[in-house]
């Protein structure tokens, strides 16, 4: 999955998605192919994942059917760990002697909740002290029909035993226990662990505390590593397969979504005070409003100028319903701002040029013109006039990642005045 299914997703989702721009022209079968074959390679690593680890996560546990005496059993890591920090009379008071690397942990429990409680355990054949009685025949437990009840019960007999004195004083004890086990261990570290290096070489039985702990040692290792490998291998193959979907679903597959990386609008800024009109062509987050992004390109070109007005466009109009959503050309797009009782036009078009597949390029044509408002008993409402002190900057700036991050910006600009048609705009006669 790391080689081959990870690299692929990434590079479809991030760059090539960055460096496409979806319309009638581009072909979008390579990549709905190269998705689907990571869709389902993904799927079924996951169903490989699933009975290599069954065992070890989703097995339902088994209890023995016979006990041996004298048999070392393999204790489960909660209670060899419970075992290892317990502090009851039956451990011997905590075994405070005993510099383990558990030692923090129960001289922590001694100082601020106590020693744990005694178990106390009667076994009625010990010695032959209690006559043993003749084992009789478990009766089956009986599943209970109705399982409602039972969880009323339940409820009522959490409800009967709820103290809320004694759970913020155990919550409390508890954090106590914690913080002081932490400390305890910054403070065996600052001596370089030297009670524990004396536990494990120089103290009696010293060879059986380092078998002890190798054992333990290779036993958590080894259940960390396995369930490391088995949630990080389905997390991350969840995440791939949500992208490969999410790109499945998308205009540069068979959806409608805009939720991979897409340049896709055309904004223009007009200054007022500075006479200066921006044109960019720009990507959309799917995850942030248009409002933000015409704040963001007012504050870049105008940031004193409070009357600097932003319009973005979509450089593709919906089309028929199909296979997905196919989209269809636009033509020309004109905004018009009124500027000091006149009013500015300008207009822009965007075309592809797909014809050489291995250098395709955007071209953006651009034109402004200035209508002078003539006066009011005149017929004409607007005159048309091009020389003005007007002047547009198309921007070239280079998107940030991943935009053309594998791939070259080949966009073109040109003037073109024939977009606007500069003739007067009549008033309309009321009949």
């Amino acid at each position: 999955m790391s080689l081959h299914d990870a690299p692929m997703t990434l590079l479809n989702y991030f760059y090539i998605a960055a460096c496409r721009c979806p319309n009638p022209q581009i072909l979008s079968w390579p990549l709905i192919l190269s998705t689907a074959a990571c869709t389902v390679s993904l799927i079924w690593r996951l169903t490989v994942l699933y009975f290599s680890y069954k065992r070890m996560v989703c097995a339902k546990p088994i209890p023995p059917k016979k006990t041996l005496t004298g048999v070392a059993v393999n204790t489960p890591l909660r209670k060899h760990f419970q075992m290892a920090i317990d502090t009851s009379n039956a451990s011997n008071g905590g075994r405070l002697l005993e510099f383990d690397e558990t030692w923090p942990i129960r001289w922590a429990r001694l100082r601020t909740l106590g020693p744990h409680p005694d178990v106390i355990v009667v076994d009625p054949e010990t010695n032959g002290d209690v006559k043993s009685k003749p084992k009789s025949k478990a009766k089956p437990k009986v599943r209970e029909k109705n399982s409602c009840g039972k969880w009323i019960r339940r409820f009522e007999k959490f409800r009967a035993n709820f103290d809320i004195f004694s759970i913020i004083r155990n919550i409390i004890g508890y954090s106590c226990w914690f913080i002081v086990s932490i400390l305890t261990y910054m403070s065996c570290s600052l001596v370089l662990w030297l009670p524990c290096l004396y536990h494990y070489t120089c103290r009696h039985n010293s060879f059986y505390h380092r078998h002890k702990l190798c054992r333990s040692f290779i036993k958590y290792f080894s259940v960390t590593f396995h369930y490391t490998i088995f949630y990080l291998s389905l997390l991350f193959s969840v995440v791939l397969i949500g992208l490969n979907l999410t790109l499945l679903s998308s205009v540069h597959g068979l959806g409608s979504n805009n939720l991979p990386p897409e340049v896709d609008r055309i904004c223009v800024t007009v200054s007022p005070t500075s006479k200066t009109i921006y044109t960019n062509i720009l990507p959309a987050s799917a995850f942030e409003r248009e409002i933000v992004l015409h704040k963001q390109l007012n504050q870049k070109y105008g940031e004193n100028d409070t009357s600097i007005v932003t319009e973005c466009k979509p450089l593709w109009t919906a089309g028929r319903l199909g296979v997905g959503f196919t989209r269809s050309n636009t033509g020309p797009w004109q905004m018009r701002t009124p500027i000091n009782g006149h009013m500015l036009a300008v207009s822009t078009l965007i075309t592809f040029n797909t014809t050489d597949r291995t250098n395709p390029s955007l071209r953006l044509d651009y034109t402004h013109s200035l209508y002078l408002r003539s006066e009011y008993k005149s017929d004409v409402r607007f005159t048309c006039t091009r020389n003005t002190e007007w002047k547009i900057i198309p921007s070239v700036a280079q998107l940030s990642w991943p935009y053309f991050s594998a791939c070259q910006q080949n966009w073109k600009f040109n003037e073109k005045p024939e977009l606007i048609k500069c003739g007067p705009i009549f008033r309309r006669k009321h009949v």
